[in-house]
């Protein structure tokens, strides 16, 4: 098994989990969304179902991921 990285917390696992089972389906580009509900000391105790909206045409998504990548400076 893979180590965590250290800023990563152990009680976030099962949001991240939720969050890649949410995206087990996609074929093409989206955005997905929650909402998170943290205690004090910033642990999630409860979270909104993910909610999936897929970006079109399809076809287009490499020029999207470039379109991104440039606007934030990755290339």
């Amino acid at each position: 098994m893979q180590d965590l990285p250290l800023d990563v917390k152990v009680q976030w696992l099962n949001v991240i989990r939720r969050l890649q089972s949410a995206c087990s389906d996609n074929h093409g580009i989206a955005i997905i969304s929650i909402s998170i509900l943290v205690d004090e000391c910033g642990n999630p105790k409860f979270w909104t179902e993910p909610k999936m909206i897929k970006l079109e045409p399809k076809g287009s998504k490499h020029e999207l991921l470039e379109l991104i990548n440039r606007s934030l400076g990755l290339r």
